[in-house]
């Protein structure tokens, strides 16, 4: 998780407005912190990013029954086309992109293997079978989607979508546009530990972020300095079933039917927040020995630290830049 630092105003500090609110939203919190010419402004700026978090949390919940994606994926019991809305249309296909970019790593239709691992986290009982049947229902190719008439098909019945791996960014990253079209240029969303960066803060300076040790929560193992950027760490110390002494972490890999077994932590820094999500969720299966060279070849713009069992630290070539010096 990165953990938003130095974000409140000096006493007596003269300079830029500063707002700074925190909402429960998505499921985690969400601060937004935003520096501007008037407090008036700012606040009215920050109730817009705040409004479009709450719009497209209506979309895209999976704890929401009445959303459309629980809708959606009530429909997904029975194979066939579907009407969508335009934002989910949206989201669906570049979810489609980014699962053909990285080979099937990061996958949505890894819905019903996120159902068997729920109850399983549930019961204790690790399963078996069902997870040969859930595989059986998976596959980006199994997906088709038609931007022009926001229409989706799915291939077989009983698939359902799973937006996890993404819709925060997403979700995150519209936000981060509300701001800036309205005019604010300096600005930080924190949601849950993701971050989003619009421009730097007063004076030129880079925003600063922590980087948690995933085995030991009250150690910092960096800090990163971020500008015009988003950064989101994934691991299995978030949620994950245990049995026997065996992890199986909840960022599942849709090769194996299992928990990624590759990654403890990845972090990934990337232009777009919703492309740092899904990104760390692939990368956290593909371990380094097969992410770092996907992210050289098809995301040359992202950087990515990822922590492997062994707990040593592998890093994308410009991953260091982005490193404070203190922590180099």
């Amino acid at each position: 998780m990165a953990l938003a630092q130095g974000c409140r105003k000096p006493a007596g500090r003269t300079g830029p407005a500063l707002y700074k609110d925190t909402k429960l939203l998505m499921g985690t919190t969400v601060t937004i912190t935003l520096y501007g010419e008037s407090q008036e402004k700012l606040t009215s700026v920050a109730e817009a990013a705040f409004a479009e978090i709450e719009r497209l949390s209506a979309v895209f919940s999976r704890y929401d029954p009445e959303s459309e994606l629980s809708r959606l994926n009530q429909k997904a019991e029975q194979a066939g086309a579907y009407q969508v809305s335009e934002q989910m249309a949206d989201m669906l296909v570049r979810c489609k992109e980014i699962c053909t970019a990285t080979g099937g790593a990061f996958d949505i239709t890894v819905g019903p293997l996120s159902a068997v691992w729920r109850a399983a986290r549930d019961t204790g009982q690790a399963p078996a079978h069902e997870i040969r049947d859930a595989m059986q229902k998976m596959g980006c190719d199994k997906l088709s989607v038609g931007k022009s008439e926001d229409q989706i098909n799915f291939a077989v019945a009983g698939m359902s979508l799973d937006l996890g791996g993404i819709a925060k960014g997403f979700i995150t990253e519209r936000a981060a546009q509300v701001i800036k079209q309205k005019g604010v240029s300096r600005a930080l969303i924190n949601a849950g530990g993701d971050i989003t960066a619009v421009g730097e803060k007063p004076g030129g300076e880079p925003w600063a972020l922590g980087i948690q040790n995933p085995r030991d929560p009250d150690d910092m193992i960096a800090k990163v300095l971020l500008k015009d950027a988003a950064v989101t760490t994934s691991g299995d110390y978030e949620q994950f079933f245990e049995k026997d002494g065996k992890r199986e972490s909840h960022i599942i890999d849709p090769r194996t039917g299992h928990g990624a077994a590759e990654t403890i932590s990845v972090t990934v820094i990337a232009p777009e927040a919703e492309l740092a999500d899904a990104l760390a969720t692939a990368l956290s299966v593909l371990g380094p020995d097969q992410g770092l060279p996907l992210l050289a070849k098809a995301f040359p713009q992202v950087e990515a630290l990822i922590i492997t069992p062994d707990k040593k630290l592998h890093y994308s070539p410009g991953f260091k830049k982005y490193i404070a010096q203190d922590y180099q």
